[in-house]
Formats: structure tokens, C-alpha cells, sequence
């Protein structure tokens, strides 16, 4: 410690004290102030830190941790939710794909094109370090309701805060279309369970074990779609492994199946949509199959399914497509408002029919 210096008086105008100390410049420096004065008639004690890097070098260990950390002040966060919230209908949809490993296996850049959709990307950080972050996500409520579809692939929900995610939830209720899916990094695996985002998926699901054991081999089962329909996805789209065990939320519509299980879930939430891809890209397809994310027809579906989201319906109710696990078809009218020319301007080139004669919706013609 260095000898007190003392000064006759602080007021507005800044002062300096000069002091010297033996340092080698090869290492960090860490300095402690602390400052006693008088102030009506009652002792004043302040302390505060800072350092210096060091020439060669910097403020780390070889883990990754400060080898001098420093208190920092509290943060204070103020969330600034405008009084009225009003989603913008754009020409084109704009959406936002948070992507994590193997994002553009679940969503092919395709879907996007066959939209005519403009994409900012947004890539995930898992923790290390540092925290879990995505590099883009909207700082204003106005930038939030000038996107029309937020898709969020392997992205683990600390990325998103409690902030992000109650920023999701009015996204969506006002009309806004969420996608989310993945593995090793979402749903339970992603920090989901018990937060805002929980309760905006379609689905339940169960914790795994351990963090990346306790997958389920579906040992290459067709992806089907559902109730008495039965038909498959394509010929040769198969499933290899579920990351989770999920359960079907009431007043869900089961989009895909594998057996006994949902691949695909459908919700309406307020003015908008929640997507849930609960099938996973991970392990390889027998020979002869493909892993259902890569056949043309998955493709199209999901071209299919966010364009009747995106495109402004005749009446002010959200098109929800009604695949119930139930056996429930699609009713005319969303039948004919997701296969006809004038909502379909935009052609998917990938066939969206398959050779027995069924479309992606599951109707016969």
C-alpha cells in the first residue's frame, strides 16, 4: 500500500494525484482506491478498482477466466414494451433464422427461395466463455414487428433471455410465425423447460438423462402423415433419431409422424403461428432412405405452410392447418386456400405431389 496523499478539498473541478509503484510491465496491474473524506460533519469511505493490461498479454488465465476480476455494478435492465404493438405486413417475407449446428439441414436455404423471401442470419454461440448469444436479434419492438418469421434452430433459450423471449411471445401473438426445432441444444437440452418459450410450443417434452446421451433410435421408420391418412412423406423419408420424448399439446395439429411419434406440430397462437419440428436430423438413413429433412417434399410442405401464414387471408382469422393426430383432415377451405394459383404465385418447384396421388396436406385428389 502506498502512503495516503491527501487533498484540501474535492469540489467540481477535477484534481490529480501523481504516485508511482515498482511494476513489472510484463504483468497485469491492479490498482484499489479508496477515498475517505468528510461531508457534514459524518466520514465517507469509497472504494473502487481497475486494471491495466499488461504489455505482453492479457487479463486471462489459460482456462478463460480473469486472473484479476473486478466487481462490476448491477445491471439494471429496462424493458421498453411500447404501449401499443402493430406488426407490419410486408411485400416480401422478412425473416430472421437463428441458427445453431445443422440449421440449414431442418430449413434448406430452398424453403426461404421458394418464398421470395429476404434472410438475415443470426448464428448462435453456445456458452463457453463467454454466455450463449446469437449475433443479430431485434433491439426494438419495431425492428421485431417488421420481420414476418423467426426461426429458431438449435438455439439454446439463454441465448434469448427473459427479454427475447417475452419479445417472441408478442411476435407471435401479433401475428408473427415461429419456427423452432432441433437437438442437442433445444427444447430440455436448451434451457426451454419452465420459461415464456415453453409455453409457446405445441408440445411437452420430457427431460433427456444426460446432456447429449439418452437419444431414441427410431432405426429409420418412414415419416407418414397422420390419422387415417397414413401416407408417407416420400417414398424413401425416414426418421433416425428423437432427440426427446414429446407429448401433444390440446388444441395442437400433428403435421408428420413416425410411428408414435409427432415430427412436426402446428399451433395458432393469438394472431400468429408456432411451428414445432420435433423430428431430428441427427444419424444416417438406412441405405436406399433418406433422413426426411432432405427429400424435396419436406421442402415443399414447409414452403407451403409458411406461405399460408404469410399471405393476408380473406377473413382476420390465421390459417391453421387442421392435421390432427385425431384423424382430422384440413377443411376445404384451407385446402383451397394453400393449394390455389393465387396464393401459390411463388411455384415450389419441388414436386409437392407424390405418385400415389397425395399432396403434402394429405388430401387425395
Amino acid at each position: 500500500a502506498l502512503p495516503p496523499a491527501q487533498l484540501a478539498q474535492v469540489g467540481l473541478e477535477p484534481q490529480s494525484l501523481d504516485f508511482s509503484a515498482p511494476h513489472d510491465p510484463t504483468e497485469p496491474l491492479a490498482l484499489r482506491f479508496r477515498v475517505t473524506g468528510e461531508r457534514a460533519g459524518e466520514q465517507v469511505t469509497e472504494t473502487f478498482e481497475t486494471w491495466y493490461g499488461a504489455q505482453y498479454g492479457r487479463n486471462w488465465q489459460v482456462d478463460g477466466t480473469p486472473l484479476y476480476a473486478l466487481p462490476t455494478p448491477e445491471r439494471h435492465l429496462t424493458f421498453l414494451k411500447p404501449d401499443k404493438i402493430e406488426k407490419v405486413r410486408n411485400a416480401k417475407p422478412q425473416v430472421l433464422f437463428c441458427r445453431g449446428p445443422y440449421g440449414h439441414e431442418y430449413l434448406p436455404p430452398s424453403i426461404f427461395s421458394a418464398l421470395d423471401a429476404q434472410v438475415t442470419p443470426s448464428y448462435f454461440q453456445p456458452a463457453g466463455t463467454w454466455p450463449a448469444s446469437l449475433n443479430v436479434f431485434p433491439v426494438s419492438y419495431e425492428d421485431l414487428m417488421a420481420l414476418d418469421i423467426i426461426a429458431l434452430i438449435n438455439v439454446d433459450a439463454a441465448a434469448l433471455g427473459d427479454t427475447g423471449m417475452e419479445m417472441l411471445k408478442d411476435f407471435v401473438n401479433h401475428g408473427g410465425t415461429l419456427i423452432y426445432g432441433g437437438d442437442l441444444w433445444a427444447y430440455s437440452r436448451g434451457n426451454v423447460t419452465g420459461t415464456v418459450l415453453d409455453k409457446l410450443l405445441p408440445v411437452s417434452f420430457s427431460a433427456p438423462e444426460k446432456q447429449f446421451g439418452a437419444l431414441q433410435a427410431m432405426k429409420g421408420k418412414t415419416v407418414t402423415f397422420p390419422g387415417n391418412i397414413g401416407k408417407p412423406l416420400a417414398p424413401d423419408a425416414v426418421l433416425a433419431y428423437l432427440a426427446e420424448n414429446f407429448t401433444v399439446k390440446p388444441e395442437a395439429r400433428v403435421l408428420l409422424i413416425c410411428g408414435n411419434h409427432p415430427v412436426a406440430v402446428s399451433w395458432p397462437v393469438g394472431q400468429g403461428r408456432v411451428i414445432a419440428i420435433t423430428g431430428t436430423v441427427l444419424g444416417d438413413a438406412p441405405r436406399g432412405k433418406t433422413l426426411f429433412t432432405r427429400t424435396p417434399q419436406w421442402r415443399a410442405l414447409m414452403a407451403d405452410l409458411l406461405k399460408a401464414s404469410f399471405s393476408p387471408l380473406a377473413s382476420s382469422e390465421k390459417l391453421v392447418p387442421r392435421l390432427a393426430g385425431s384423424g382430422a383432415g384440413p377443411s376445404d377451405n384451407e385446402l383451397n386456400r394453400i393449394n390455389s394459383p393465387k396464393a401459390n404465385k411463388t411455384k415450389v418447384t419441388e414436386n409437392p405431389v407424390t405418385d400415389s396421388g397425395i399432396n403434402l396436406l394429405g388430401e387425395r385428389r
